[in-house]
């Protein structure tokens, strides 16, 4: 029995040592206070209360940054309970299974008047002088639309030629896991002003350099973003004709003529790129290549004077030529308000002399008004502008009163050599063999995002290889566009 008693009272020592101990490490609390009354903790010697809730906000902490990434590796939802790491993460998904397509009808309206003077064009082989005239440059109509998640499409007439429907763009597309797909009629991947819509150029025609590739044609084209889209990438197929229609608008070809496999591709990359402007300063930088098999037959390259209503004033046949390669560099900035581009064009011909056509232009903007160009990075092309102030008239007393809507000036100097061996003049109105000059002066009057009042003056020097002779032609064209 005596030993009994010493085994307990060795026990209770332990005891009372041991709730010692965890009394010395952990706050105790007294019992909840009557009411009325507030609570009072009891801290472990040497730890205030500002270093409790230290502690207890560093676990906090570290409670939250788990949950972030759980949620991030799909193993927890915000509305929802954790899930297993064996689970798969939980994507959102739309379910298009019943969905339609959407439709969405646009078009667009330009109306040039063209008044110039000439010196000395019927001494060459263009032998008629400059004509005066009207006409609606564009007159069109789209239909637009997604569909099912990945498929979309587009549809455009257009109607300005009286008696005549033009097929413009005509293409179906579909995003697939390396970029989109597209089937139809569509642009040739190749140069910033070719890309660059009809309704926001900032002069009235693109260069007469552009004018030695046509614009569209019946192809299959895969392309999409890549840098975290600072950059663009297409390549594309076409079947392409090799003489252009007499009549066609904006460089299309007739495709009733005969038909050549070509290869076509483009790369882009913004060097910077502003994003808190969201492009008001910017430098674009890109590449095109273009390669066509004309399997032995004759090429012809044409182009104008940067006016629409008038003759070619340049227009060569190459003979037959096995195929023929054409590179493009490409070069664009913003500085605010003010805009620069730049593309220089170089085709090598294939026939018995090897040929070269080659030339490029230079063109500045500047917005009196503070805007400037905005650029869209999917399609590395500038797009429409928004006034800051759309331009409106309301008669008031004691006068009137009136938003100015926006307002930029721009000029470009361009160049284009079609004088080599090897190189035959069209003749007549489809031009001569030779060395052409373009300086082109514009007001640009924004008056909404969709409607605008262009006017040009456009001044050419033309020299004449065939005959040796010189001309040259003043223009001066207005044009009231409405799109929608």
């Amino acid at each position: 029995m005596h030993c009994a008693r010493i085994a307990c009272t060795c026990t209770l020592v332990v005891v009372v040592f041991a709730t010692g101990v965890l009394s010395a490490q952990q706050p105790t609390f007294q019992a909840p206070p009557q009411p009325g009354t507030a609570p009072q903790a009891v801290l472990p010697a040497g730890v205030s209360e500002l270093d409790l809730l230290r502690a207890r906000l560093d676990a906090q902490e570290r409670e939250l940054q788990q949950l972030r990434q759980m949620i991030q590796q799909g193993r927890i939802h915000p509305t929802g309970a954790a899930s297993s790491l064996a689970d798969e993460p939980k994507v959102k998904r739309t379910d298009t299974h019943n969905e339609k397509f959407s439709v969405k009808a646009g078009g667009r309206i330009q109306y040039d008047t063209t008044f110039g003077t000439d010196r000395n064009l019927a001494g060459t082989a263009i032998g008629r002088d400059f004509v005066n005239g009207q006409e609606f440059r564009r007159a069109r109509f789209i239909l637009s639309g997604k569909g099912y998640g990945i498929f979309s499409y587009k549809a455009e007439i257009d109607f300005a030629d009286p008696g005549t429907l033009l097929l413009t763009d005509m293409y179906m597309q579909m995003e697939t896991p390396i970029g989109h797909l597209r089937l139809g009629h569509f642009k040739h991947p190749m140069s910033l002003e070719h890309l660059e819509s009809s309704k926001n150029f900032m002069l009235l025609e693109r260069s007469a350099a552009s004018d030695t590739i046509p614009i569209r044609a019946l192809g299959l084209l895969l392309g999409d973003t890549w840098a975290d889209e600072r950059g663009t990438w297409a390549v594309a197929t076409f079947a392409d004709p090799l003489l252009q229609t007499p009549g066609a608008r904006d460089g299309d070809v007739d495709n009733t003529d005969a038909q050549n496999q070509s290869f076509a591709a483009r790369i882009t990359y913004l060097l910077w790129y502003d994003e808190p402007s969201e492009g008001r300063y910017l430098m674009h930088v890109g590449a095109g290549f273009r390669f066509v098999d004309a399997n032995g037959r004759s090429v012809r390259f044409r182009a104008r004077p940067e006016v629409h209503d008038t003759y070619r004033f340049l227009g060569v046949t190459t003979g037959p030529a096995s195929s023929y390669q054409q590179y493009v560099l490409e070069w664009a900035a913003n500085f605010g308000s003010l805009h620069i581009q730049s593309d220089w064009y170089l085709t090598q011909i294939d026939n018995a002399q090897d040929s070269f056509l080659y030339g490029g232009y230079v063109q500045a903007s500047y917005f009196l008004t503070g805007e400037h160009r905005p650029y869209d990075r999917k399609e590395a092309a500038f797009v429409r502008v928004k006034p800051h102030e759309n331009f409106w008239w309301v008669n008031s007393l004691p006068g009137c009163r009136f938003g100015t809507g926006a307002w930029a000036l721009s000029f470009r100097w361009s160049y284009l050599d079609m004088n080599d061996a090897g190189l035959t003049p069209a003749g007549g109105t489809s031009g001569t063999a030779g060395v052409m000059h373009n300086y082109t002066a514009g007001v640009v009057w924004y008056w909404t995002p969709y409607m605008r009042l262009l006017f040009n003056w456009v001044h050419s020097d033309l020299r004449d290889s065939a005959l040796g002779t010189t001309a040259d032609a003043d223009m001066f064209v207005t044009r009231l566009q409405l799109n929608w």
